[in-house]
């Protein structure tokens, strides 16, 4: 009962007041906010430059928001680190516009968001989705403007299908793809020949898809799994030059980027 012996919703209690932060429903305990409260939409984000950012709390039906902008055109990576079991926290980007870019909503431990953007002010969002035994969770940001070096292997540069690898038929080991450098394979067939690639990664380092393209980039075959390892085939209609493209759909793990080994076989029909 809604009475104020209960103590539920009366303003005695302090709950989903601004000064105290939302009470997690699982405990009835308050979620201390942090230090930039208030910052609970757009118009109260806390500015912010690229930096870590700890000792943050997300709190129920608390939003926290955050104003970073970027002086010119590049990549902008987000990281969002915190103990899922505390707690799911989800990330979103938005433009200036309030329009949302990207958003990394996963039910694992940490968050991550890598654009390319332009110039201009952005927004990031970090929401507690659902909330555990205790009350809020703790949560560090990280921004970064800087692309990382993506390490090498012996058929770079092969960044695009203008400068796609024409050796890479059979089985190739130790390869390496990165967020913003894929990699591309220029394979000729002729008309019935089956083409079968065959990439081998852990997808906890890095989601990694393939993709066979035309002359004109269009997709001709695609794998887009969300597991380990990708399979595509493609069987040609005539005398054509095919591009295969891997590329880091999603970067995740331990270090940047995400190694791969890639088979490219051609059957005779």
């Amino acid at each position: 009962d809604d009475d104020d012996a209960t103590g539920d919703d009366d303003d005695a209690t302090g709950d989903d007041d601004d000064s105290m932060g939302d009470d997690d429903d699982s405990t009835g305990d308050p979620c201390v906010p942090d230090a930039n409260e208030k910052d609970n939409d757009f118009a109260s984000a806390t500015p912010t430059q690229i930096g870590i950012y700890d000792q943050l709390t997300a709190c129920d039906e608390d939003p926290d928001f955050f104003a970073v902008t970027l002086t010119q055109a590049g990549p902008l990576f987000i990281d969002l680190y915190f103990t899922d079991a505390d707690g799911d926290i989800d990330l979103r980007l938005y433009d200036s516009n309030e329009v949302e870019v990207a958003s990394s909503t996963s039910a694992t431990d940490n968050e991550s968001i890598s654009q390319l953007l332009d110039a201009g002010t952005y927004y990031v969002e970090v929401e507690l989705y659902s909330g555990s035994l205790t009350a809020g969770n703790a949560y560090t940001l990280e921004l970064q403007d800087t692309t990382p070096p993506c390490p090498s292997d012996p058929f770079e540069p092969n960044n695009s299908a203008a400068t796609a690898a024409t050796n890479g038929l059979g089985v190739q080991s130790g390869l390496s793809v990165c967020e913003f450098d894929d990699d591309y394979y220029s394979v000729d067939l002729s008309a019935g020949e089956l083409l079968t690639v065959d990439a081998t990664f852990l997808d906890d380092e890095g989601d990694i898809d393939v993709r066979i393209l035309d002359a004109a980039e269009a997709t001709l075959s695609y794998g887009t799994s969300l597991s380990d390892n990708e399979s595509v085939t493609y069987t040609a209609t005539s005398s054509e030059t095919v591009t295969v493209r891997v590329f880091l759909y999603a970067d995740s793990g331990t270090f940047y980027g995400n190694n791969y080994d890639l088979s490219m076989v051609i059957a005779s029909p």
